[in-house]
């Protein structure tokens, strides 16, 4: 009785809390409208994206009044990345709806998974600005029939002049261009 015991409060314990892994999910490629993400992980491995965000902030020094002024937007991503994917979030002309699932062509004519976002989501951009993109989430999956493993996301790259920069709540790599 006692080891069924035992295995029921872990059970419950596991379903409540589950087990946390660090998943390989990363900016790796920041164009002009456009960025692009990885799971940079074996191709076997598969991670679902549902409560991943794509945050970007751009930060610039308002003439008029000699102070920093931010600037950013988000997007939820949807769907599955699978190991050594890419996904690119991208401006497209004309769209003006919500995000939406849609191929991306980059400028060599390579087509692949893009979210298509609405035109301006990436603001105004310019050599000037310091920049800073965050990938950030958790997400649920179930393995083994009844153990729930929580996979967390959390990457951030930033670029373009040290002054001013902007953050997106974690300490960064800083490239400058």
């Amino acid at each position: 009785m006692r080891l069924f015991s035992t295995m029921i409060v872990t059970c419950i314990v596991v379903q409540l809390f589950g087990c946390g892994t660090s998943r390989e999910l990363v900016i790796t490629e920041v164009g002009y409208r456009a960025v692009e993400i990885s799971l940079n992980e074996p191709r076997t491995h598969v991670m679902g994206l549902n409560d991943i965000e794509l945050r970007w902030k751009r930060a610039v020094i308002d003439p008029a009044t000699n102070q920093v002024v931010e600037e950013g937007n988000a997007v939820e991503l949807h769907g599955r990345i699978t190991g050594l994917g890419h996904l690119v979030i991208w401006e497209k002309p004309g769209h003006t709806g919500p995000p939406r699932p849609e191929p991306y062509t980059n400028s060599f004519g390579h087509t692949g998974d893009g979210i298509a976002v609405h035109e301006g989501f990436f603001g105004s951009q310019d050599d000037t600005s310091g920049y800073a993109y965050r990938l950030q989430g958790h997400n649920t999956r179930v393995v083994a029939l009844l153990f729930p493993v929580r996979d967390s996301v959390d990457d951030v790259v930033k670029f373009g002049p040290y002054n001013p920069h902007t953050t997106v709540g974690k300490p960064m790599v800083s490239w400058s261009s």
